[in-house]
Order: structure tokens, then C-alpha cells, then sequence
């Protein structure tokens, strides 16, 4: 069986509602990195909505519902990369110190965004992950 490190990484949003889509969570072979900020804001100016939500560990393990390694950064302190200038990057950047740090081998890992809802009549199996030796042309 192979061992799984999933990424997940960027604003938190309603991570909440779309955990229970992601059902291989649950899957023995597979830890769980979250790389997040202490805010979610949900802003839309047509509708006049301005939503400001704390992130916390223990909101994020109550929403995840199992052990994870988490990484919260204040909004207001994010210091990006001037070569790459992404928040999002600085998300990935930061969870992958994450996992190297854990000095845990992975034979795969996924990242993904914390507001994915997948499809509960045909989740995600991780069992047909392919691996690439080159890039397809």
C-alpha cells in the first residue's frame, strides 16, 4: 500500500462542507498537512457580503474530524516570495516544509485546495494514482 501525504493548502473557507466529500481522508495509508491563515473572508460587494471567520486548530481538526499537522499564518503577516508573488504559493511552499520536515517518506502527494467538494456517488479512490516518469507530450 502506498503511503499518502495530502496537502491541503490556501484561504480555509468552508472547509466544513466539503470535508465530507472528501472521504479518502479517511484512509489509513494517508496523512493529512493543512497549510492555512487564521482568517477566511467571504466578500462579495455585489450582494454587500463581508464575512470575516477565525481559523483555528481546533476548528480545523473538529472539521476534519482526525489527527492532521497544521500550520496557521496570521492574514496580516503572510511574507511572499517576491520571485513568485502568490499567496497560494506561499501556502504550497509552506506545506511541503511541512511534510519534509516530518522526515516521512511519501511515495505520492497530493495538494489540493480546501474548498474542493468532490462527487459522493463516485469519490476519489486513491488506489489509481499513476506515476509519471516523463511528462506526456
Amino acid at each position: 500500500m502506498s503511503r499518502i501525504a495530502v496537502l491541503i493548502s490556501g484561504e480555509y473557507r468552508k472547509f466544513d462542507v466539503t470535508r465530507p466529500t472528501m472521504t479518502f481522508l479517511n484512509e489509513e495509508n494517508v496523512d493529512v498537512y493543512i497549510s492555512t491563515w487564521d482568517k477566511t473572508i467571504f466578500s462579495n460587494k455585489r450582494i454587500n457580503l463581508n464575512v470575516a471567520e477565525d481559523v483555528t486548530e481546533e476548528r480545523i481538526i473538529k472539521d476534519l474530524g482526525r489527527p492532521a499537522t497544521i500550520k496557521i499564518d496570521s492574514h496580516r503577516l503572510i511574507e511572499v516570495d517576491p520571485k513568485y508573488n502568490s499567496k497560494m504559493i506561499d501556502r504550497w511552499l509552506t506545506g511541503f516544509n511541512l511534510i519534509k520536515s516530518s522526515n516521512i517518506k511519501y511515495d505520492y502527494v497530493i495538494v489540493m485546495r480546501p474548498d474542493l467538494i468532490f462527487d459522493k456517488n463516485a469519490p476519489p479512490s486513491l488506489d489509481r494514482i499513476s506515476r509519471y516518469s516523463e511528462i506526456p507530450k
